[in-house]
């Protein structure tokens, strides 16, 4: 997908962690902006949760952080299919290499609303897929 279609959709980022979830959005006109951290203690809870989220924001790409891994998790995989065959979205795993350190980084500088490590790393992957 080029710059100028990527630009044109709306995008959900999931930061993945072994406990927590950070959310980011990217919608057309609007820019990136962070949403929240979520516990993942419950793949289906998430699920439904996430499904709702893919419906308010009317997300069409759905950006997956690797974990730095060659393949998803066996439990992120699951949710991603399930999310997948459940709404419209399009799965994209996408490197999230230096996203947790990039955010970190970030988190220290900014003044102001400090953000959950999780939630800033995933509004890093959006900045990251959009400038590839």
């Amino acid at each position: 997908m080029d710059l100028a279609s990527k630009s044109n959709v709306t995008i959900l980022s999931l930061d993945l962690g072994e406990k927590h979830i950070g959310l980011a959005c990217f919608k057309p006109g609007r820019g990136v902006f962070p949403l929240k951290q979520v516990e993942f203690s419950d793949v289906y809870k998430l699920e439904e949760e996430l499904t709702t989220l893919i419906s308010e924001y009317d997300v069409e790409v759905l950006l997956v952080g690797d974990l730095g891994l060659p393949k998803l998790p066996k439990d992120y995989a699951m949710l991603v299919d399930r999310l997948q065959s459940k709404t419209h979205v399009k799965p994209v795993v996408f490197s999230e290499y230096l996203s947790t350190f990039q955010s970190l980084k970030d988190i220290n500088e900014r003044e102001g609303v400090v953000l959950s490590d999780h939630v800033q790393a995933a509004v890093e992957i959006i900045n990251d897929y959009l400038s590839s």
